[in-house]
């Protein structure tokens, strides 16, 4: 056998590797540019998304009823209790959920699916103006348009590309916060 025949093929495969990679991000189109009209849809589709119990604030009691209604979707028999085999279930359904939404931001469509776990949590707990322990539309509302209106840099009333790069930047580029800024 020919010495030099692995290492051609380990260079075929990794050139192959680079190619391949380099279309899929040339093919990815950059996300569409959101005016502050659609931002201020967008939220109102979140919070009505997060408003599990319908009154009209975002609470501990939506939280408990969010939580509720995940834990009854993956109790598929129905006993109370979750058994190692509908944990395994939930979790390959949520990683499936995950790689939809992959593609479709992959092909610049946004996903149908939950919107208070990227739009919740310390964005619900900034948006409280007056420290009651709910979030009223209003102040959701108020709460993501600030947020829209701080991406907004050029002010023109749409949020760029170029701008929306520039916002995951200031995040750390994962979406999620500066983990690494953290102790």
């Amino acid at each position: 056998m020919n010495k030099f025949l692995p290492m051609t093929l380990a260079l075929l495969a990794t050139t192959t590797l680079f190619a391949g990679t380099e279309l899929m991000a040339q093919a990815a189109p950059a996300a569409p540019a959101m005016t502050r009209a659609a931002a201020e849809t967008r939220a109102a589709e979140a919070f009505a998304a997060m408003d599990v119990n319908d009154d009209g604030q975002l609470s501990a009691a939506d939280r408990e009823a969010g939580a509720r209604t995940r834990f009854d979707a993956a109790d598929s028999d129905n006993n109370g209790q979750l058994s190692f085999a509908e944990m395994t279930a939930m979790r390959e359904a949520r990683q499936t959920a995950r790689g939809e939404g992959r593609a479709n931001r992959a092909e610049g469509r946004r996903g149908e699916g939950r919107m208070g776990g990227r739009m919740g949590g310390r964005m619900l707990a900034g948006a409280d103006a007056d420290a009651n322990g709910t979030v009223s539309q209003g102040e959701f509302t108020t709460a993501s348009l600030a947020r829209f209106d701080r991406a907004d840099t050029n002010s023109d009333g749409t949020i760029s590309a170029d701008e929306r790069r520039g916002m995951r930047g200031d995040r750390g580029g994962n979406g999620r916060g500066n983990r690494r800024s953290r102790g």
